[in-house]
């Protein structure tokens, strides 16, 4: 089960959480198309490896793949585990899930 949903703002998308969950809990499993090269709508899991949101609609990547929604936080509520994101702190539903960039991208 994802526990996290994509959700619009006035200033954009960002990814909520969909149910509570407890310091630790897996989120979302972070799948997607591997590639060797960062793009707009990648997240890096190795030296050379990210995963690529797919889909030519935004609508489509969003509901495949709403781990590319996540936006940066310097205290972030989430972080990359292996191939799932997992939270940092306890999350009630509606609360934002974010990730420090600089903890998962090499070069940015």
């Amino acid at each position: 089960m994802e526990r996290v949903r994509p959700e619009e703002t006035p200033a954009g998308w960002r990814l909520v959480a969909a149910a509570p969950a407890a310091p630790g809990a897996r989120l979302v499993v972070l799948d997607g198309r591997p590639r060797r090269r960062p793009g707009r709508h990648t997240l890096q899991i190795g030296e050379r490896r990210h995963l690529a949101a797919t889909g030519d609609d935004p609508a489509v990547r969003r509901r495949r793949h709403p781990w590319h929604v996540a936006n940066h936080a310097c205290r972030p509520t989430a972080r990359v585990r292996g191939r799932a994101l997992v939270a940092l702190v306890a999350l009630a539903p509606g609360d934002e899930v974010t990730l420090d960039y600089d903890a998962t991208e090499w070069e940015i």
